[in-house]
């Protein structure tokens, strides 16, 4: 705390002042240098105890710059002032004037109305391209100054100004604590940014490697979203950098490492500068992977596999995955299990290993991938040295379906084995998600292929007849024994991922595939019916479409083979149809027989209905065959007008029946004598003239019941006649 009444902080020279009252705000006045031609428009938060600063606006031009105003007592270097003001307006602020008015120095600089470095750290860790060009903008900032052998020393993300955003542009700003190197090296004490101090601040011999590991700390930042000493006070982040390297490995960018841990090499005379940065944004093959000397590289032995240099869990588990055959081994072999007893000391994980490698029934490669779990569950996920994503999954299944041999055994070593589940355990839910959609979609094909494999079987092993006679019905023994089933056993797995995987996820490719379906049918569902299994082909599900699919070829190989079973039948039709002309006039014979008899007594009928029934089941058959030729075209039209008579013969004879039974019950012979009985008491009794009437209304009944029998007799002999017509129309060579 400052003493009772003490206006300025003693430790850092910030007003103590109580807060203006709202509406009551009074901005700073200007020195007198500026007074007149500048006004300012709004005070800046202060950063630091030795000036303020404000937003400024040019009373001509109207032109906005930023002000600093010095407190009294503070003089910047004037020598290195003037150096800034000559140098053009690159990657370093446009110092527009300084000097010195009413006791107070001042600078007058551009206004990058964008803000800092800093506030685009904000949005978390920055991709590689915008890495890249802030590598680019702030390496050429550091350039320009230290060509003109000025040293910044408290280089920061609040000290580069967004000149612009797209494309970036910095400008290097806040030259408070810099000064000119005279010689090799600078002796100081002046105040930093603890942070993004390099090492060598602690004794108080800096160089510009000093700026590099401070441009080291603010890459490292932009990186991974967090600053390594976050939360940590200044006597700690001192030790820390007094006894140990920084830990980059929590940059997963192979590329972003290696410029990292060459920025932050301890030893200043190893440490990666403007050379070396430059060749790294050049993208130089050559550029040497940076290490710490043994002297600053902490106790741990190295564990070396392929060009990196590993010394923790985590970093370890990188190199692995970047080099997977080599890691698949060491695992097996138990170098990896030594190295992390021996030098990392860490027996947990150690013991973790020995767990994965008891493990029975399954792969090296899982083995691998568990441990890197393990080691380091924050990683992105990787398999077989390819990144494991739903982007790279899918990627692997085009090329897959290009034919591309290694992509199709990448993607089935993962659906052999629970790779995706492991890695949901992990942490990683959304590979879980993938890969159970993935699993549901294979476990639906499959029922969809057996389901079609039990019709196809049903109606292969179904006898089919030879031109619809059914006394020809078969079954091809070679079909059913031999050859027929194996066509139908369930395709590979390995065959089939990439494209369930596009279906699953691609709506342009299952909207392609479907289309494909659609258009290959053709005439499968009137030679191949077993093909009707798999349901609307408009609404079929990404499983349920793969199986339509695949077995499309083979419902079309099918089809094919019943189309030409039937056509080779083709030259016989001639014949058949000649026969069934033939077998018709057969059945029409006995029906013309029988109708001879006059009139048609019991045993004539009965030998007529026998004949009527033979006839229609005949008829029946032949209309049956469906044959394309005219022949049988005309064959069944005058067939059919014989059926139409036949049932009309059948309707005759029901007649006759009825009148028959009528006439039995009316006119027997005791029942006509009983009647003239009863008219001889009525003539007795009351006259003749009533018994007259009586006699001739029964002798009309009698006669009408005698006609209505002779009449439906009549309309059979009619109908016979009428088929007898039709048999010779029948019978003639062309019908």
């Amino acid at each position: 705390p400052n003493p009772p009444g003490t206006l300025r902080c003693l430790y850092c020279n910030r007003s103590l002042q109580k807060s203006a009252p709202a509406g009551d705000i009074h901005l700073p006045t200007l020195p007198a240098a500026l007074r007149d031609d500048y006004r300012v428009i709004e005070e800046f938060p202060a950063s630091g105890s030795e000036a303020d600063l404000m937003l400024v606006e040019s009373r001509k031009t109207g032109e906005r710059q930023v002000a600093k105003l010095y407190r009294k007592g503070i003089r910047p270097d004037s020598e290195l002032l003037a150096r800034l003001s000559r140098n053009p307006a690159g990657h370093v602020v446009r110092l527009v004037a300084h000097g010195l008015s009413g006791g107070n120095a001042y600078e007058l600089m551009e206004y990058c109305p964008y803000g800092t470095l800093r506030e685009l750290f904000d949005s978390g860790p920055q991709p590689r391209e915008r890495l890249h060009e802030m590598v680019k903008e702030m390496a050429a900032g550091l350039s320009e100054i230290h060509a003109q052998r000025i040293l910044h020393r408290d280089l920061k993300p609040d000290n580069f100004l967004v000149r612009g955003r797209d494309p970036l542009q910095l400008a290097l700003s806040d030259f408070g604590i810099a000064s000119l190197q005279q010689a090799t090296q600078h002796f100081t004490t002046l105040a930093r940014s603890v942070r993004y101090a390099a090492p060598e601040a602690l004794t108080g011999v800096l160089d510009e490697k000093a700026d590099w590991w401070s441009l080291g700390m603010i890459v490292l930042e932009a990186a991974t979203g967090r600053h390594p000493f976050e939360g940590l006070s200044d006597q700690v982040i001192n030790h820390h950098l007094a006894t140990r390297p920084i830990d980059v490995r929590s940059v997963f960018d192979d590329n972003l490492r290696k410029l990292c841990r060459g920025l932050l090499l301890r030893d200043p005379k190893r440490r990666w500068s403007e050379p070396e940065v430059a060749r790294w944004l050049a993208n130089d093959p050559t550029l040497p992977m940076p290490e710490e000397s043994e002297a600053a590289a902490a106790t741990v032995r190295p564990y070396r596999i392929g060009e990196a240099s590993c010394t923790s869990a985590l970093e370890l588990a990188t190199a692995l995955a970047k080099n997977w055959s080599d890691g698949s081994k060491d695992l097996k072999r138990g170098e990896i299990g030594n190295w992390l007893t021996q030098q990392l000391n860490d027996h947990n994980l150690a013991r973790r290993l020995q767990d994965i490698l008891d493990e029975r029934g399954v792969s090296d490669d899982y083995r691998l991938l568990r441990f890197l779990l393990a080691a380091a569950p924050d990683m992105p996920a990787a398999w077989r040295g390819e990144s494991l994503n739903e982007a790279a999954l899918l990627a692997a299944a085009r090329r897959a379906i290009a034919d591309d041999r290694d992509a199709q055994a990448w993607l089935e070593s993962i659906a052999a084995e629970p790779v995706l589940a492991a890695c949901e355990k992990a942490g990683h839910a959304a590979l879980g998600a993938f890969g159970q959609r993935w699993h549901d979609g294979w476990e639906r094909f499959c029922m969809q292929w057996e389901a079609a494999h039990q019709a196809e079987e049903e109606w292969r092993t179904t006898p089919r007849t030879m031109d619809g006679n059914d006394e020809s019905a078969y079954v091809n023994i070679d079909d059913v024994m031999y050859s027929r089933p194996l066509r139908l056993a369930q395709p590979s797995r390995r065959s089939l991922n990439a494209r369930l995987l596009l279906l699953l996820h691609d709506a342009e490719f299952a909207a392609l595939t479907r289309t494909e379906v659609l258009a290959g049918r053709g005439e499968l569902e009137q030679y191949c019916p077993w093909y009707q299994v798999v349901g609307d082909i408009a609404t079929l599900g990404p499983a349920e479409l793969l199986a339509a699919r695949q077995l499309l070829p083979l419902a079309r190989d099918d089809a094919e083979r019943e189309m030409r079973r039937l056509g080779s039948y083709s030259g016989n039709r001639g014949k058949n149809i000649e026969s069934l002309r033939e077998d018709i006039l057969k059945r029409l014979q006995p029906i013309l027989q029988a109708g001879r008899s006059t009139p048609l007594d019991a045993l004539s009928r009965q030998e007529l209905d026998s004949a009527l029934t033979a006839f229609n089941e005949t008829s029946r058959k032949a209309l049956q065959y469906g044959y394309p030729e005219e022949d049988y075209r005309k064959l069944c039209l005058v067939v059919e007008q014989l059926v139409e008579r036949a049932l009309a013969v059948e309707q005759a004879l029901g007649e006759l029946e009825y009148e028959e039974d009528i006439n039995f019950m009316y006119l027997q012979p005791n029942r006509i004598g009983i009647a003239f009985a009863i008219l001889l008491v009525i003539f007795g009794a009351i006259g003749p003239w009533t018994a007259l009437a009586g006699t001739t209304a029964l002798a009309g009944l009698a006669v009408y019941r005698i006609r209505a029998k002779k009449q439906a007799e009549h309309k059979i002999q009619n109908t016979l006649q009428a088929l007898g017509r039709l048999r010779s129309v029948l019978s003639r060579p062309e019908p």
